[in-house]
């Protein structure tokens, strides 16, 4: 029997199916149905719905995240499936709300460890902004840190939130925490304007354990990820202009720049 292809189409993303398959010779002359189906997921659809906002509670997120245990920007995730980033914890921001969020505890050296979103079409917004809260805390197994539990990135640590428009064959860093510009404790949020992007896109964060073995044992958090079309690019201009040092606060007294703000 030659080999034939069938193109099924119509199906809906992220659904499983099962294909029956039977042989037909002629009209009256066909075989019984296979018992045994051919069954396959679709693949997740590019989210379009704004704003699309992330719950960290699982790690994965949801079905359409996925997280890597090895890779480097310039070559990307490798061992697709499977990571060092983890759920089950949480922080409290700066109003005392509890951020669930995934983690990933950064103590020794060598992890290269990613957190990979779903993709995002961003054909129908005029404007486009991604929010993104980060925090570092101590390490913890479990639970929700505090104010209180703070710690510091290692010298050569670095988390890096990447961005992708060639569906993974090349990712760019939109930025890049290290020691010199840690996020806080009770977490920071960051704006992104995405005006230089249309079409499909997708994101990253990259936790890069150096090759020194500093002392430092932390945790940090990604609590928030928000893909909208609401926030103006006045939002950014003003986030961007606002800056605390030092931060963390390692005296009695932090100073806020309030830049050019008008």
């Amino acid at each position: 029997m030659p080999n034939v292809t069938y193109t099924i189409n119509g199906l809906t993303a992220q659904t499983e199916y099962f294909v029956h398959i039977r042989e037909v010779c002629a009209v009256g002359d066909e075989s019984a149905w296979s018992t045994t189906p051919i069954n396959f997921t679709t693949d997740c659809a590019a989210v379009t719905m704004f704003p699309a906002t992330t719950d960290f509670t699982n790690n994965v997120p949801n079905a359409c995240w996925s997280e890597a245990g090895d890779g480097e920007i310039a070559t990307g995730p490798t061992g697709v499936g499977a990571s060092k980033w983890k759920d089950g914890r949480a922080y409290t921001n700066g109003v005392g709300t509890v951020v669930a969020s995934n983690v990933m505890n950064l103590y020794t050296q060598g992890d290269r460890e990613w957190l990979i979103s779903e993709t995002y079409d961003l054909s129908s917004l005029t404007t486009k902004i991604l929010t993104v809260e980060v925090a570092v805390t101590d390490y913890a197994f479990s639970g929700t840190s505090t104010a209180a539990d703070t710690d510091v990135m290692g010298s050569d640590d670095s988390v890096d939130l990447l961005i992708t428009t060639d569906n993974g064959v090349t990712w760019t860093s939109l930025e890049t925490w290290n020691a010199g510009n840690q996020p806080a404790v009770i977490g920071d949020s960051y704006f992104y304007d995405l005006a230089a992007y249309s079409g499909t896109v997708q994101f990253a964060f990259l936790a890069s354990d150096g090759i020194a073995d500093d002392t430092e044992d932390y945790d940090f958090h990604v609590g928030r990820f928000v893909v909208d079309a609401t926030a103006g690019n006045e939002d950014v201009a003003l986030e961007n202009a606002v800056s605390l040092y030092p931060n963390p606060v390692t005296g009695d007294m932090m100073t806020i720049n309030l830049g050019n703000v008008q």
